[in-house]
């Protein structure tokens, strides 16, 4: 893998547990993350998924920035960081947490993890961003959203170039494989394709 593009990612990702096979998702992507000397940008949480990352990639040598708009209480801002970031509401930490990443990745979660990765997505589909996204797929748990995603297609809602600009991945390296060699396509063969 060429490791010299990505160097901070976002990492977006459910406060809650889910199963056990999540939980150790959460974790070997933090190792992996560490191991390849990748800073983790995410949502300062020290709870669920996103303490496990963040556990992860600090107990094994990495580099943590968590972002948190300050309405949250210090209960569940992770207290071990690197670096913390506070900013005045969601859709601030949303556009910081874009501006520091040089990918994004969406482990498993619920309302908060599809809007953070959408709207990367949707900034990557008009060119206002050139950071890819991806999915980790943990025991499928994104399938359904990838039928959602064909089906928009099908329909014409999604051309093949956008459809190609979600990266799917149940194992996180080749995921990680897939984000550091995407390349985002020309603006003019972009909106052709639409």
């Amino acid at each position: 893998m060429q490791r010299g593009k990505l160097k901070k990612i976002a990492v977006y990702c459910g406060a809650a547990s889910g199963s056990s096979a999540f939980m150790e998702a959460a974790r070997d992507f933090g190792r992996i993350l560490a191991r390849e000397k990748i800073e983790l940008v995410y949502g300062a949480g020290s709870v669920g998924l996103m303490g496990a990352l963040a556990d992860s990639v600090l107990e094994n040598g990495g580099s943590v920035t968590g972002v948190v708009p300050r309405q949250f209480t210090k209960e569940v801002v992770h207290q071990n960081l690197t670096r913390v970031i506070y900013t005045n509401s969601m859709g601030e930490r949303k556009k910081i947490m874009l501006e520091l990443s040089d990918a994004n990745v969406a482990l498993a979660g619920g309302f908060g993890t599809l809007d953070e990765i959408s709207e990367a997505m949707v900034l990557l589909q008009l060119g206002a961003l050139n950071s890819p996204c991806g999915f980790l797929n943990t025991n499928g748990f994104y399938d359904k959203l990838f039928e959602f995603f064909k089906d928009a297609k099908k329909e014409n809602f999604l051309s093949e170039i956008h459809f190609d600009m979600a990266l799917k991945d149940e194992n996180p390296q080749r995921l990680l494989e897939k984000l550091s060699s995407y390349k985002r396509p020309e603006e003019k063969l972009y909106w052709d394709n639409f």
